[in-house]
């Protein structure tokens, strides 16, 4: 699918009442090439109809020309039990305004403190017909826990063919 643009709002959303920790991330883009521009991030508390509050939950700046879009995570715990709605606005000093840019927004429980995904293969490059130890492996992995994790243990497996298991290491995934 496509992005949406800013400003843009979501549906209503029920926050469960959980033990686990509760967060919205979303992807964002905001075009920096003429002006000094944001997005920032609200919620509306629709409990209450009589006092819908409004709360200032991020602000995030903007990227260089040609920057790919940025990923943001933000805490909904203080939410929780309750139903609320996101909002996002893009904010500009500029009166031509900002192009800006949200994609992938969601919200989700951690049940764990280190819970990785592999969000796509980037690559599977064969050097050969043979064993899978000849391979080379590209993926992008994302951290949907709690924790920043420096080294994990992958493990794959291509048609049917003995899993492969590799430790990874040297780097950090932050949540």
């Amino acid at each position: 699918g496509g992005f949406s643009p800013v400003p843009a709002s979501s549906p209503c959303i029920a926050i469960p009442n959980t033990n686990n920790e509760v967060y919205v991330d979303f992807f964002y883009f905001i075009d920096q090439s003429n002006n000094n521009g944001s997005i920032e991030v609200e919620i509306v508390n629709l409990e209450d109809f009589n006092d819908r509050q409004v709360y200032l939950v991020g602000r995030f700046p903007g990227q260089r020309q040609g920057s790919p879009f940025e990923r943001a995570i933000l805490s909904l715990n203080r939410f929780k039990g309750k139903t609320i709605g996101l909002s996002f606005r893009g904010l500009s000093s500029s009166p031509v305004g900002n192009p800006a840019a949200i994609d992938n927004v969601r919200v989700y429980e951690s049940s764990s403190s280190e819970d990785l995904t592999i969000l796509r293969v980037n690559s599977l490059n064969r050097f050969d017909c043979g064993s899978l130890g000849d391979s080379t492996l590209s993926v992008s992995i994302l951290n949907f826990g709690t924790d920043t994790i420096s080294a994990f243990e992958m493990c794959y497996q291509v048609n049917g063919e003995t899993p492969v298991c590799r430790p990874v290491n040297g780097g950090e995934l932050f949540p």
